[in-house]
């Protein structure tokens, strides 16, 4: 929600209107100054000075000239973004490693790197490969790119407001991590910071929103070790007093298997990466359950899944149907309950999310009251890459809503 938009000084609706206009431009990709007005009720000339404006910082270009109206007269100049005039970069910091990419204004992700994290790391340590992991990044892009902030999605319980990760998984000992702090002390940029599934959730409605597709309410779902669900309503993050979206701990089995969460039956216990891998008796490497084993053997383990199933194993087919179908029960109570938009299904293994799909629309197309449901039901537009790419998407979405909040960033 942008927060100008209430504002009632004339720096305030001067900030809000060269947002308004950028976004109308990045929407349309190649608009006219004429168009601009009628859509946005702004005057011509109000227009015309934010436009004067958003050429001098180089945010948008002029493209050549349309077709003249039927009235004739001068021809309008065609307006677009330059989608390389600025980047953001998003981190997901997971239980076993640390990604990173690097996004355009056209929400394209030009860059991307990934770091395995050890067991048992110290929150000086986590920082530091934080830290390191962006740096890289940057190092792979122009030396004058114009960053414009940072995005983190962090594990666990997350302090949005403060940018704090509450209870970093693995860690020598539990203890905050404050994320925000350390890497606007280190980068000298803005630095927002969000739970994973939500970051997910933001990813996924502003490359809708930037592509012009209305959506107000959506959910995103990612499967991974666990379930994750991040909602978007009414444009905005549902962060609640608690843990909002924790649908991995939804009972769709009663007196069903008992799950870490102290009640029996949940979610995750049936339709979770580690639930697939359970079942198929590969969760257990040395000893050990896949939920503290490395997050690349975990990967490497639904790989093997994944090539499976593409080779037509039934034991590994029937078992991914049935982790559906579970998922399938909590869809189908999501969209009765609250009836969003669009739910974006995803998860960081690739391959993995495309696997359940044909099975959710198949178990979605057997309800007859909710069997066309499953139109508003898509597949993740960044893949793997959605948390990382969503996180990054926070700092877009911000600099849309309010340019010279960000602008200030230096160049790299």
């Amino acid at each position: 929600m942008n927060t100008l938009a209430t504002g009632h000084t004339p720096e305030q609706i001067r900030r809000y209107n060269l947002g308004l206009v950028l976004r109308r431009i990045r929407v349309h990709r190649k608009i006219s100054r004429q168009r601009l007005s009628e859509i946005t009720h702004l005057t011509k000339t109000s227009v015309s000075d934010i436009v004067n404006e958003l050429l001098g910082l180089g945010l948008i270009a002029e493209r050549g000239e349309d077709v003249a109206s039927s009235r004739g007269g001068r021809k309008p100049i065609i307006l677009s973004t330059v989608m390389d005039s600025c980047y953001a970069i998003g981190v997901v910091m997971r239980r076993n490693l640390i990604s990173t990419v690097f996004l355009n204004l056209a929400g394209d992700i030009v860059a991307r790197k990934t770091t395995i994290l050890k067991s048992g790391l110290t929150e000086k340590s986590i920082l530091r490969i934080a830290s390191r992991c962006i740096s890289d990044i940057i190092k792979k892009t122009k030396e004058d790119s114009r960053v414009l902030g940072i995005g983190v999605a962090a594990p666990g319980p997350v302090d949005v407001g403060r940018g704090i990760i509450l209870d970093l998984p693995d860690l020598e000992s539990p203890q905050t991590v404050n994320i925000k702090e350390a890497l606007t002390q280190k980068f000298g940029m803005p630095v927002f910071v969000e739970s994973v599934p939500m970051a997910g959730a933001v990813g996924e409605y502003c490359h809708r929103r930037y592509s012009g597709i209305p959506v107000r309410d959506l959910i995103f779902i990612e499967i991974d070790e666990g379930i994750g669900c991040g909602i978007i309503s009414d444009g905005n993050p549902i962060h609640g007093k608690n843990s909002p979206g924790e649908i991995g701990h939804m009972i769709v089995e009663v007196e069903g298997a008992p799950c870490s969460c102290g009640r029996k039956g949940c979610l995750c216990q049936y339709a979770s990466g580690t639930a697939v891998l359970k079942r198929l008796n590969l969760a257990e490497m040395d000893g050990k359950d896949i939920i503290v084993a490395k997050k690349a053997d975990f990967s490497k383990l639904l790989s093997h899944v994944i090539e499976e199933c593409e080779t037509g194993k039934r034991s590994y087919l029937s078992t991914i149907d049935k982790a559906a179908r579970y998922l399938g029960i909590a869809i189908v109570n999501i969209f009765a309950l609250l009836s969003p938009d669009m739910l974006v299904v995803s998860s960081s293994i690739p391959g993995f999310a495309e696997l359940y799909w044909k099975s959710l629309l198949s178990y979605m197309s057997e309800d007859k009251i909710l069997n066309r449901t499953s139109r508003r039901m898509v597949l993740s537009s960044y893949g793997p890459d959605a948390i990382a790419a969503g996180a990054a998407c926070m700092v877009l979405q911000a600099f849309f809503d309010d340019p010279r909040r960000l602008l200030r960033t230096p160049t790299i």
